[in-house]
């Protein structure tokens, strides 16, 4: 059936049914996020949540339609019957999921249904194996989503890479990069926010952006820290974003060990990001691994000089010594040289920043974004 009869049998409407396991702010939520809130005609979304939280808040404050599904248990029966009840009852033409778990099961329900399903996978994290190393419920889920996902979309090459190493069916992956609403990011040379944030004119802000685990190599970005202070004390360095309690705790020990009290913050979650990278002199991405990084593409939108690690995505984003610099992951070292680098050297830092503006817009704005997964829809449906 073509795509114009497919529009003509539904008044007009194809409803993509959006699906996420996690309820907290984070890469893929955001993702989801703006997806949903920026759908172009013909299409309309209604959102799948597992509870509620921060994920419910944004929908509830954007104004999109969206269901909690009922879960329990490992082999989650209920959560699939609540995909298959939701889907009929709606109407839904195309299922949207996002990680790796709920993907398994609405590959399943598409499945039953004659229904189309993507999954876009955010991360290494979302399968939570190495190639070396896969268990056999994540093997199952593999052979599922290969058998019965009409697509799995991933945001990086480096992603496409290690999930075809995984199991992972080359034809059924496609790369998507994520985008960035550039009416909201966009560069403000005006650096007031600082004060607002506690700061004095005096003070030079550097800052990282994430949620808090492992992978994040917060650890070595405090330790670098250490580093600079002891040459530029009124060097400030920011850590925004909440996670994994037990990291958070030795990361606020460690800071505590080098007597960074005075120079190092912890700021949590924030809704106020835009503002705070216009604050910033340096925006660090320390990871030891990263599937994109939606924070590194907002900081050079608003022409933060940025300074990342060789940890997958990243390196799909930045040009080294073009539009920023990339360092080898794990090393305080080269991480604090980076910094001081960055600081000492101005005329080169803004011509970085002009050309990592330029990049973002034309790979990784939200309308590229946009575009890529309006038309894989339309490809399912013809």
């Amino acid at each position: 059936m073509s795509l114009k009869k497919n529009i003509d049998k539904v008044k007009n409407k194809i409803k993509i049914f959006y699906l996420i396991e996690t309820t907290g702010p984070g890469g893929a939520e955001t993702v989801l996020l703006q997806l949903a809130s920026n759908l172009s005609y013909p299409f309309e979304p209604l959102v799948g949540i597992t509870g509620k939280g921060w994920v419910a808040n944004q929908l509830k404050k954007k104004g999109i339609p969206f269901v909690i599904l009922n879960t329990g248990g490992s082999y989650d029966l209920k959560l699939l019957r609540s995909i298959i009840n939701i889907v009929r009852k709606y109407n839904v033409h195309i299922i949207h999921a996002h990680l790796f778990s709920i993907g398994f099961y609405a590959a399943l329900a598409g499945s039953l249904l004659k229904i189309p399903v993507i999954v876009t996978l955010h991360g290494v994290v979302d399968v939570d194996s190495s190639p070396n190393n896969i268990d056999f419920k994540a093997k199952f889920k593999i052979f599922i989503l290969n058998k019965l996902a009409k697509k799995i979309v991933v945001v990086s090459y480096f992603l496409k890479s290690y999930y075809e190493k995984l199991g992972f069916k080359k034809h059924k992956l496609q790369v998507i990069y994520n985008g960035i609403n550039l009416n909201k990011f966009y560069p403000k040379p005006d650096k007031s926010y600082k004060y607002k944030l506690g700061f004095s004119n005096n003070d030079i802000l550097i800052g990282a952006i994430g949620n808090i685990r492992k992978s994040k190599g917060y650890h070595y970005y405090i330790q670098a820290a250490a580093l600079i202070v002891k040459h530029i004390p009124q060097a400030k360095f920011l850590l925004v974003g909440e996670g994994e309690d037990k990291i958070e705790k030795e990361l606020h020990q460690l800071v505590k060990k080098l007597n960074l009290n005075n120079n190092f913050f912890f700021l949590g979650y924030r809704n106020d990001i835009p503002q705070i990278l216009s604050a910033l002199d340096v925006f660090v991405l320390p990871s030891v691994s990263e599937g994109f990084s939606i924070s590194t593409i907002e900081a050079m939108a608003m022409k933060v000089p940025v300074i990342a690690t060789k940890s997958g995505g990243p390196e799909e984003i930045i040009e080294n010594g073009k539009s920023g610099i990339l360092i080898a992951p794990g090393s305080v070292r080269f991480l604090a040289k980076a910094i001081f680098f960055v600081l000492k050297n101005p005329n080169q830092i803004a011509n970085f920043i002009n050309y990592a503006y330029q990049t973002v817009e034309m790979r990784f704005s939200l309308k590229h974004q946009l575009y890529s997964y309006e038309n894989l829809y339309k490809s399912l449906l013809n």
